[in-house]
Protein backbone atom coordinates (compact mmCIF):
# COMPACT_ATOMS: atom_id res chain seq x y z
CA UNK A 1 0.00 0.00 0.00
CA UNK A 2 1.45 3.67 -0.95
CA UNK A 3 2.20 6.27 1.68
CA UNK A 4 0.28 9.01 1.36
CA UNK A 5 2.07 12.13 0.14
CA UNK A 6 2.95 14.63 2.80
CA UNK A 7 0.48 18.19 2.60
CA UNK A 8 4.20 19.88 3.06
CA UNK A 9 8.08 19.96 3.38
CA UNK A 10 10.03 21.68 5.67
CA UNK A 11 12.41 24.61 4.99
CA UNK A 12 14.34 27.14 6.80
CA UNK A 13 15.76 30.31 6.79
CA UNK A 14 17.49 32.26 9.02
CA UNK A 15 14.39 33.54 10.91
CA UNK A 16 14.05 29.52 11.62
CA UNK A 17 11.90 27.19 10.01
CA UNK A 18 8.22 26.84 7.87
CA UNK A 19 6.22 24.34 6.74
CA UNK A 20 5.78 25.18 2.76
CA UNK A 21 3.32 23.00 0.52
CA UNK A 22 4.60 20.34 -0.81
CA UNK A 23 3.26 20.86 -4.20
CA UNK A 24 4.95 24.20 -4.66
CA UNK A 25 7.64 25.53 -6.45
CA UNK A 26 8.09 28.38 -4.59
CA UNK A 27 10.11 28.14 -0.98
CA UNK A 28 10.04 29.90 2.84
CA UNK A 29 11.53 33.18 1.45
CA UNK A 30 8.32 33.29 -1.14
CA UNK A 31 5.88 32.15 1.99
CA UNK A 32 7.25 34.72 3.90
CA UNK A 33 6.68 37.50 1.40
CA UNK A 34 2.86 36.08 0.94
CA UNK A 35 2.60 37.17 4.43
CA UNK A 36 4.13 40.24 4.91
CA UNK A 37 2.99 41.87 1.73
CA UNK A 38 -0.63 40.86 1.22
CA UNK A 39 -1.02 44.59 0.02
CA UNK A 40 -3.33 44.11 -3.44
CA UNK A 41 -3.89 40.55 -3.55
CA UNK A 42 -2.23 40.88 -7.87
CA UNK A 43 0.75 38.57 -7.95
CA UNK A 44 3.75 39.51 -9.86
CA UNK A 45 2.31 36.58 -12.47
CA UNK A 46 0.19 38.73 -14.03
CA UNK A 47 2.72 40.54 -15.95
CA UNK A 48 3.85 37.22 -18.40
CA UNK A 49 6.83 38.71 -20.00
CA UNK A 50 8.33 40.39 -16.72
CA UNK A 51 8.32 36.85 -15.30
CA UNK A 52 10.15 35.76 -18.49
CA UNK A 53 12.66 38.51 -18.69
CA UNK A 54 13.35 37.36 -14.62
CA UNK A 55 14.08 33.31 -16.42
CA UNK A 56 15.81 35.16 -19.04
CA UNK A 57 18.36 37.27 -16.71
CA UNK A 58 19.02 34.08 -14.45
CA UNK A 59 19.56 31.79 -17.72
CA UNK A 60 22.30 34.10 -18.96
CA UNK A 61 23.47 34.59 -15.36
CA UNK A 62 23.75 30.78 -15.32
CA UNK A 63 25.24 30.57 -18.13
CA UNK A 64 28.09 32.95 -17.40
CA UNK A 65 28.80 31.35 -14.00
CA UNK A 66 29.45 28.17 -15.92
CA UNK A 67 31.98 29.93 -18.40
CA UNK A 68 33.69 30.96 -14.75
CA UNK A 69 33.79 27.81 -13.77
CA UNK A 70 31.44 29.10 -10.49
CA UNK A 71 28.71 26.46 -11.33
CA UNK A 72 29.51 23.12 -12.41
CA UNK A 73 27.60 21.35 -15.54
CA UNK A 74 24.25 19.55 -14.01
CA UNK A 75 23.66 22.72 -11.81
CA UNK A 76 24.00 24.92 -15.18
CA UNK A 77 22.10 22.49 -17.23
CA UNK A 78 19.01 21.90 -14.27
CA UNK A 79 18.95 26.10 -14.15
CA UNK A 80 18.92 26.52 -17.98
CA UNK A 81 16.49 23.68 -18.46
CA UNK A 82 13.83 25.40 -15.92
CA UNK A 83 14.44 29.01 -16.88
CA UNK A 84 13.39 27.55 -20.30
CA UNK A 85 10.15 25.93 -18.87
CA UNK A 86 9.41 29.25 -17.02
CA UNK A 87 10.12 31.05 -20.77
CA UNK A 88 7.50 28.81 -22.67
CA UNK A 89 4.92 29.80 -20.03
CA UNK A 90 5.19 26.68 -17.54
CA UNK A 91 5.43 27.62 -13.61
CA UNK A 92 3.68 31.17 -14.14
CA UNK A 93 1.48 30.16 -11.22
CA UNK A 94 3.70 29.53 -8.96
CA UNK A 95 4.96 33.79 -8.88
CA UNK A 96 2.96 34.46 -6.29
CA UNK A 97 4.35 37.55 -4.62
CA UNK A 98 2.38 40.81 -4.58
CA UNK A 99 2.90 43.17 -7.34
CA UNK A 100 3.45 45.78 -4.83
CA UNK A 101 5.89 44.99 -1.66
CA UNK A 102 8.57 46.07 0.57
CA UNK A 103 12.46 45.57 0.16
CA UNK A 104 12.78 46.66 -3.71
CA UNK A 105 12.03 43.72 -5.16
CA UNK A 106 14.11 40.93 -2.74
CA UNK A 107 10.75 38.85 -2.85
CA UNK A 108 10.13 39.01 -6.35
CA UNK A 109 13.94 38.03 -6.76
CA UNK A 110 13.54 35.45 -4.64
CA UNK A 111 10.66 34.14 -5.80
CA UNK A 112 11.88 33.44 -9.44
CA UNK A 113 15.07 31.52 -7.51
CA UNK A 114 13.25 29.43 -5.36
CA UNK A 115 10.89 28.53 -8.35
CA UNK A 116 13.99 27.76 -10.46
CA UNK A 117 15.53 25.87 -8.63
CA UNK A 118 13.30 23.36 -7.63
CA UNK A 119 11.90 22.84 -11.22
CA UNK A 120 15.95 22.58 -11.65
CA UNK A 121 16.11 19.72 -8.94
CA UNK A 122 12.55 17.95 -10.32
CA UNK A 123 15.00 17.89 -13.63
CA UNK A 124 18.01 16.43 -11.92
CA UNK A 125 15.60 13.87 -10.15
CA UNK A 126 15.83 15.01 -6.82
CA UNK A 127 12.80 16.37 -4.93
CA UNK A 128 11.80 20.03 -3.93
CA UNK A 129 13.54 21.82 -1.54
CA UNK A 130 16.40 19.55 -1.61
CA UNK A 131 18.75 22.13 -2.24
CA UNK A 132 22.09 20.89 -1.31
CA UNK A 133 22.25 19.95 -5.12
CA UNK A 134 20.81 23.34 -6.27
CA UNK A 135 20.18 25.83 -4.14
CA UNK A 136 18.22 29.12 -4.79
CA UNK A 137 20.68 31.55 -3.52
CA UNK A 138 23.60 29.93 -3.76
CA UNK A 139 23.15 28.60 -7.35
CA UNK A 140 20.42 30.35 -9.25
CA UNK A 141 21.04 33.85 -7.51
CA UNK A 142 25.21 33.56 -7.78
CA UNK A 143 26.84 36.71 -8.65
CA UNK A 144 23.36 38.25 -8.53
CA UNK A 145 22.08 40.94 -6.69
CA UNK A 146 18.36 42.46 -6.82
CA UNK A 147 19.21 45.54 -7.26
CA UNK A 148 20.58 44.19 -10.77
CA UNK A 149 18.10 41.49 -11.60
CA UNK A 150 15.50 43.56 -11.40
CA UNK A 151 16.02 46.58 -13.12
CA UNK A 152 17.83 43.95 -16.11
CA UNK A 153 14.59 42.23 -15.87
CA UNK A 154 12.20 45.52 -16.05
CA UNK A 155 14.08 46.46 -19.19
CA UNK A 156 13.91 43.56 -21.27
CA UNK A 157 10.11 43.07 -20.43
CA UNK A 158 9.43 46.47 -21.71
CA UNK A 159 11.21 45.34 -25.22
CA UNK A 160 9.38 42.33 -25.13
CA UNK A 161 6.21 44.66 -24.28
CA UNK A 162 7.04 47.22 -27.05
CA UNK A 163 6.38 44.78 -29.74
CA UNK A 164 2.87 43.96 -28.30
CA UNK A 165 1.76 47.52 -28.24
CA UNK A 166 3.52 48.74 -31.50
CA UNK A 167 0.65 45.26 -32.87
CA UNK A 168 -1.79 47.71 -30.77
CA UNK A 169 -0.93 51.01 -32.38
CA UNK A 170 -1.51 49.66 -35.84
CA UNK A 171 -4.78 48.28 -35.02
CA UNK A 172 -5.88 51.11 -33.53
CA UNK A 173 -4.71 53.31 -36.19
CA UNK A 174 -7.02 50.66 -38.91
CA UNK A 175 -10.16 51.62 -36.84
CA UNK A 176 -9.49 55.08 -36.34
CA UNK A 177 -9.06 55.36 -40.40
CA UNK A 178 -12.57 53.33 -41.16
CA UNK A 179 -14.56 55.52 -38.21
CA UNK A 180 -12.81 58.63 -39.96
CA UNK A 181 -14.51 57.30 -43.66
CA UNK A 182 -17.71 56.13 -41.98
CA UNK A 183 -18.02 59.01 -40.30
CA UNK A 184 -17.23 61.55 -43.17
CA UNK A 185 -20.61 63.30 -43.45
CA UNK A 186 -21.62 63.46 -39.56
CA UNK A 187 -21.54 67.04 -38.66
CA UNK A 188 -20.87 68.25 -35.70
CA UNK A 189 -19.80 71.14 -33.50
CA UNK A 190 -15.82 71.88 -32.64
CA UNK A 191 -15.00 72.52 -29.45
CA UNK A 192 -11.92 74.71 -28.41
CA UNK A 193 -11.99 75.71 -24.50
CA UNK A 194 -14.90 73.81 -24.07
CA UNK A 195 -16.89 76.58 -26.55
CA UNK A 196 -18.42 75.96 -29.62
CA UNK A 197 -16.11 76.42 -32.46
CA UNK A 198 -16.29 76.14 -35.99
CA UNK A 199 -18.83 73.14 -37.58
CA UNK A 200 -16.47 69.78 -38.61
CA UNK A 201 -17.51 66.25 -39.20
CA UNK A 202 -17.12 63.71 -37.19
CA UNK A 203 -15.18 62.39 -39.52
CA UNK A 204 -12.46 64.89 -39.57
CA UNK A 205 -12.05 64.24 -35.85
CA UNK A 206 -10.96 60.84 -36.16
CA UNK A 207 -9.08 61.72 -39.30
CA UNK A 208 -6.92 63.92 -36.99
CA UNK A 209 -6.13 61.03 -34.43
CA UNK A 210 -4.59 58.98 -37.94
CA UNK A 211 -2.72 61.67 -39.29
CA UNK A 212 -1.13 62.97 -35.65
CA UNK A 213 -2.46 65.58 -33.43
CA UNK A 214 -0.44 69.25 -33.70
CA UNK A 215 2.03 67.86 -30.80
CA UNK A 216 3.09 65.61 -33.11
CA UNK A 217 5.10 68.62 -34.27
CA UNK A 218 7.53 67.80 -31.98
CA UNK A 219 9.07 64.85 -33.28
CA UNK A 220 8.79 66.48 -36.45
CA UNK A 221 11.16 69.28 -35.24
CA UNK A 222 14.65 67.97 -35.45
CA UNK A 223 13.90 67.61 -38.99
CA UNK A 224 12.21 70.62 -40.14
CA UNK A 225 13.80 73.43 -37.59
CA UNK A 226 11.92 75.02 -35.08
CA UNK A 227 10.83 77.55 -36.74
CA UNK A 228 9.31 75.81 -39.38
CA UNK A 229 7.72 73.46 -36.50
CA UNK A 230 6.40 75.81 -34.87
CA UNK A 231 4.68 78.03 -38.26
CA UNK A 232 2.92 74.35 -38.82
CA UNK A 233 1.65 74.01 -35.64
CA UNK A 234 -0.18 77.71 -35.25
CA UNK A 235 -1.47 77.36 -39.10
CA UNK A 236 -3.29 73.64 -37.83
CA UNK A 237 -4.52 75.05 -34.86
CA UNK A 238 -5.91 78.09 -36.93
CA UNK A 239 -6.80 76.18 -39.98
CA UNK A 240 -7.85 72.94 -38.95
CA UNK A 241 -5.74 71.00 -41.23
CA UNK A 242 -3.18 68.50 -40.07
CA UNK A 243 0.41 68.77 -39.36
CA UNK A 244 0.49 65.73 -41.98
CA UNK A 245 -1.16 67.86 -44.84
CA UNK A 246 0.65 70.83 -43.53
CA UNK A 247 4.05 69.47 -43.91
CA UNK A 248 3.43 67.85 -46.94
CA UNK A 249 2.09 70.96 -48.97
CA UNK A 250 5.25 73.01 -47.56
CA UNK A 251 7.37 70.41 -49.06
CA UNK A 252 9.66 70.22 -45.99
CA UNK A 253 9.50 66.49 -46.40
CA UNK A 254 8.32 63.99 -48.92
CA UNK A 255 5.31 61.44 -47.76
CA UNK A 256 8.29 58.32 -47.90
CA UNK A 257 10.40 60.44 -44.79
CA UNK A 258 7.41 61.74 -43.10
CA UNK A 259 5.46 58.10 -43.02
CA UNK A 260 8.70 56.34 -42.15
CA UNK A 261 9.25 59.18 -39.20
CA UNK A 262 5.69 58.85 -37.83
CA UNK A 263 6.15 55.12 -37.84
CA UNK A 264 5.45 53.86 -33.79
CA UNK A 265 8.46 51.91 -33.56
CA UNK A 266 10.32 55.36 -34.43
CA UNK A 267 8.35 57.25 -32.00
CA UNK A 268 9.01 54.68 -29.19
CA UNK A 269 12.81 54.60 -29.90
CA UNK A 270 15.68 56.58 -29.73
CA UNK A 271 17.78 57.07 -32.92
CA UNK A 272 20.60 59.84 -33.92
CA UNK A 273 19.38 63.25 -35.27
CA UNK A 274 19.92 64.53 -37.93
CA UNK A 275 23.23 66.30 -38.66
CA UNK A 276 23.42 70.01 -38.60
CA UNK A 277 24.71 71.88 -41.79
Amino acid sequence: MRQPQPATRLEHDLLGERAVPADAYYGIHTLRALENFPITGTPISIYPEFVNALAGVKQAAALTNYELRLLDKTQTDAIVRACEDVRAGKLHDQFVVDVIQGGAGTSTNMNANEVIANRGLELMGRARGEYTYLHPLEHVNMSQSTNDVYPTAVKVALRFEIDRLRAAMATLRREFEAKAEGFKDVLKMGRTQLQDAVPMTLGQEFRTYVENSIGIVTALNPYVGYENATAIAKEAHATGQSVYELVLAKGLLTKAQLDDLLRPEILTQPRPLPERE
